[in-house]
């Protein structure tokens, strides 16, 4: 298998995984549990950065995942702030 095929393999296992973060963001929304969606959020977002990473379009770092952390935690601050 050339490098490049198994990047692409690596990104689009990365990529289904944020799409099941996804699908379970939505469930638990519905069903009230405002804190795992927050959660669910932030690594439905690092997991397609990183399929993006894996693609060469866009890199990953410290940065990064700091502002995702903060979009997470704002989130999540807002979600109980308004119960």
């Amino acid at each position: 298998m050339s490098e490049r095929k198994g990047r692409l393999d690596e990104a689009r296992r990365w990529a289904r995984q944020a799409q099941a973060d996804l699908e379970r963001i939505d469930y638990n929304f519905r069903g009230g549990y405002y804190d795992l969606v927050a959660f669910l959020s932030q690594q439905a977002a690092e997991k397609a950065l990183k399929a993006l990473q894996e693609c060469g379009i866009y890199q990953v770092g410290r940065y990064a995942r700091w502002v995702f952390q903060g979009i997470a935690d704002s989130i999540k601050e807002g979600v109980i702030a308004s119960i």
